[in-house]
Formats: C-alpha cells, structure tokens, sequence
C-alpha cells in the first residue's frame, strides 16, 4: 500500500488523487475515525454496532465512548493483540511515532504524532480496510 494519509476534521483520507473538482478518485475513500472504528470492531472484535454502542459475544454491551483505539493506546493495542503477527512501534525525531503492523502477508504502515492513532492506521492498512 503506497498511498498517502492526512487527518482533517476527524477523517482520514486513504491513497488514491484528488482531482479537480474536489472528489476524490475511486482508488482514495475518505474514512470517518468512526467508520473506520466501525469497520475495526466488526472486523477484528466480532461485535455489532448499535446506536451509541457496540454490542458484544452474548449480548453484553459497551458504550461507544469506552472503545476508542484512534485516542487510547490500551484499545489500539486490544486491536492488535487479536489479529496481528507482528508490529514495530519506533519514536522519530520531533516526536513522530511510526508504527508497522503485520497481520498475515500484508503489512500497513502508518506516522504521526499520536501513538494510538498510528497504530491504529497501520493495522487498518494491514487489514485492507482503507480498499
């Protein structure tokens, strides 16, 4: 996956070029951070989302605020713990994180200044949620 991100209001645009008139090409999604928090749940966690939360194995239950892997490291790492196979997390000059994950064959990679959030991105490209 070669594309570049950029986060703006709470979204994060995957690959792809933008063209003139301001739309963005078939091979570039504009994720939510909660579509895509959306998308991981379901994907990775198994769960449902609901209004407001996300439902769990046996009907039990979370609210949407307590599951927060763009925003904390400890959710960012429940993600990780139940799908990938590898992950390198490296702080850069200036304070940048870059984090590589491994689910499988594929690989994501993702750099930024909040760990949680870089982590996340990478295992969100890892996973091909972003295609």
């Amino acid at each position: 996956m070669s594309g570049r991100s950029s986060v703006a209001n709470g979204s994060t645009t995957f690959g792809g070029s933008q063209e003139n008139n301001n739309e963005w090409s078939a091979k570039s999604v504009a994720v939510n951070d909660d579509r895509l928090t959306d998308e991981l749940v379901c994907r990775v966690m198994g769960w449902r989302v609901a209004p407001g939360r996300f439902i769990k194995a046996g009907q039990s239950w979370t609210p949407r605020h307590r599951f927060a892997p763009l925003i904390r490291l400890d959710d960012a790492f429940q993600l990780l713990d139940r799908v990938a196979t590898g992950c390198k997390l490296t702080m850069v000059k200036g304070g940048r994180f870059v984090a590589e994950v491994q689910v499988g064959t594929h690989v994501g990679k993702a750099s930024g200044e909040r760990k949680a959030r870089t982590v996340t991105l990478a295992l969100a490209r890892a996973l091909e949620v972003d295609s």
